[in-house]
């Protein structure tokens, strides 16, 4: 099942472009931060679970100052969460930022390994790359676990990202 979208009436970007935009910073800094292959797990949770839970908080009624204040969470992924949400409120109804988070969350994990390569810091995809493969999994199903109790619907989506992902990677 695919999750439409929208182009806006006045010209501006779509959707799409817009969540694109706001990953990029977001997967520079990422792809940076990993200095090894097993130290993609934990950042690759520590970026799902905090977009998680900034997404949740502006569904709770929560001003993004407020955010940024309270918690240290890096400022790209913070963007990224405020960007799924204010697409999700555009489209006006109950749940429409989990198609845009399932994208954010697929995207990401297509992007950082292709920011590796571009870095120069991994070789082109090889059939060596079981350990991604392996890695991005467990930090989805981890991320799944640890947000099921925010009752927002992102637990799915990254169950739901793991199994596409697995198809595309087979």
């Amino acid at each position: 099942m695919s999750c439409l979208h929208s182009k806006e009436t006045d010209g501006k970007l779509t959707d799409r472009e817009v969540i694109d935009a706001a990953l990029l910073p977001l997967v520079k800094s990422v792809a940076a931060e990993i200095t090894n292959n097993f130290s993609l797990r934990p950042i690759y949770k520590r970026i799902f679970i905090q977009t998680a839970s900034v997404l949740f908080n502006l569904l709770n009624s929560w001003k993004y100052e407020e955010i940024i204040e309270k918690f240290s969470f890096e400022p790209a992924m913070i963007e990224l969460a405020r960007a799924i949400y204010e697409i999700g409120e555009k489209h006006g109804y109950e749940g429409a930022y989990l198609g845009e988070f399932k994208y954010a969350i697929s995207q990401f994990i297509r992007m950082v390994p292709q920011e590796k390569v571009k870095r120069g810091d991994w070789e082109p995809k090889s059939k060596s790359d079981y350990w991604l493969y392996v890695e991005t999994i467990v930090a989805l199903i981890h991320a799944s676990r640890l947000t099921e109790d925010l009752g927002i619907g992102v637990d799915g989506v990254f169950i739901n990202t793991k199994d596409d992902y697995k198809l595309e990677s087979a």
